[in-house]
């Protein structure tokens, strides 16, 4: 969306906050006590799933965080990088990793993962998914309506549902 606002494609008066979604570490339901309860344990682990952090953004966020955490450097050779945040997941579903960094939504679409701790978000950028209506659009009312149902009490229940935060 800064993209199309950098080029003018967007109707900046119409721009609002849908959600947020935040950082957690996973592992598999049947994980042991030995499962990490912070940052600080993951040293613990001998591989530990995250996204892309050079083309996906939550690898970004994750990166980010433990940049800020101090624990990149401790860990950086231990992790497996994968295609996407679903691949992360899928990793951990199948015991393939020990555990992974995901979105909250993805950990809450699995009944075989459990949370093992949640990221701080003051130590990356906001995990935020905006909405607004773009310039010249072949049916603006059209879209004006679907966008008041996103961001109106239906639609933020829906956010709400699949585990991403909203008003």
């Amino acid at each position: 969306m800064d993209h199309l606002t950098d080029k003018g494609m967007i109707d900046t008066a119409s721009a609002r906050l849908l959600g947020w979604n935040r950082l957690v570490f996973v592992v598999p339901n049947s994980a042991t006590a030995s499962t990490p309860t912070s940052y600080l344990a993951l040293t613990i682990l001998e591989r530990i799933a995250i996204a892309d952090p050079e083309t996906v953004p939550a690898g970004k966020y994750t990166r980010q965080a433990l940049i800020q955490l101090g624990a990149w450097g401790q860990i950086q050779d231990r992790l497996v990088v994968a295609h996407n945040v679903r691949a992360v997941l899928a990793l951990v579903e199948r015991r393939e990793i020990e555990g992974g960094f995901v979105y909250a939504s993805d950990a809450r679409s699995s009944d075989r993962v459990k949370i093992a701790f949640e990221i701080e978000e003051q130590t990356h950028e906001p995990i935020v998914y905006p909405a607004a209506l773009v310039q010249n659009s072949r049916h603006p009312e059209k879209a004006r309506r679907f966008l008041d149902f996103l961001s109106g009490p239906e639609g933020r229940a829906i956010f709400r549902e699949y585990g991403l935060g909203g008003s």
